[in-house]
């Protein structure tokens, strides 16, 4: 199972880029996606992950399709306030493709993308006062949907273990890693209960 880490804009570059650095290696994929920072900062921080030697191919630039051409970053993700995957897919055909989506319908119609991000499925910091999807809804999704899922929203340790029974692609992560005390500890617990998840599984 994948696992994506997805950055918020509640960092510093540079605080952002340590703990990045720290946890790399044990993660798939990190999405740059720092809606409140101008494009020269989103910028700063990729050149600054890249001098890190965070290799190019372990990043995803949410939204700004330019930015990961500019960086010869091969994967972007696009929300749903963003470009349409097909003209995307027409112009740079070489990009992996990843699309938010909020429903099965969604998930049933989606086109032109290699994988689709689905939530929030359990109660998320990032997401105060509103209702989560949960896993019934999210089986819907896998089901209807002809590309990988993602799954998003309050996964952390307590809750992974809901979602091992459903076939998911891989589940993204933001505060249950990048707010902890120790980044590093909070990944390597998470792929701790999704293996011991697994091994019961198939016992």
């Amino acid at each position: 199972m994948e696992i994506h880490l997805i950055t918020d804009s509640s960092k510093s570059n540079s605080e952002l880029t340590s703990i990045l650095k720290s946890v790399q290696e044990h993660i798939d994929y990190i999405h740059i996606r720092e809606k409140t920072k101008t494009i020269s900062k989103q910028q700063d921080l990729i050149q600054q992950l890249l001098n890190e030697g965070i290799p190019k191919q372990r990043l995803i630039v949410n939204d700004r399709v330019d930015l990961a051409l500019m960086n010869g970053i091969h994967r972007v993700h696009l929300p749903s306030h963003s470009f349409k995957s097909s003209v995307v897919r027409e112009r740079f055909p070489h990009l992996k493709i990843g699309t938010s989506i909020h429903s099965a319908d969604e998930a049933e119609q989606i086109e032109c993308t290699d994988y689709v991000l689905y939530g929030h499925i359990f109660p998320s910091q990032s997401k105060p006062g509103l209702k989560a999807r949960g896993t019934k809804e999210l089986q819907e999704v896998t089901a209807k949907s002809n590309v990988p899922v993602i799954a998003i929203g309050g996964i952390d340790c307590t809750t992974i273990q809901q979602l091992l029974p459903i076939p998911l692609k891989g589940i993204a992560v933001m505060s249950s890693i990048l707010s902890a005390k120790d980044p590093l500890k909070a990944v390597l617990q998470l792929k701790d209960e999704i293996r011991r998840g697994f091994h019961e599984k198939f016992l």
